[in-house]
């Protein structure tokens, strides 16, 4: 689901000659799904993520992935 994130905005803006800034944000599961996606380093104009709430089990597996 995370890589669906990353080709979703790669389709909308990946072939954009403008950076276009970008914050994810994900609430529950979205919120270890948002930090996943950013982990790909696959996003290249990425300010910033927006973690809501996150749900136990996602929130552990995403822990090694927000260090920052």
């Amino acid at each position: 689901m995370s890589a669906d994130i990353v080709a979703l905005w790669q389709h909308m803006f990946g072939s954009s000659s403008d950076k276009v800034p970008t914050v994810v944000v994900g609430h529950s599961m979205g919120g270890g799904l948002a930090v996943w996606a950013v982990a790909a380093k696959r996003i290249p104009s990425l300010e910033g993520v927006v973690v809501i709430d996150v749900v136990e089990g996602t929130a552990l597996a995403a822990l090694p992935h927000m260090t920052n």
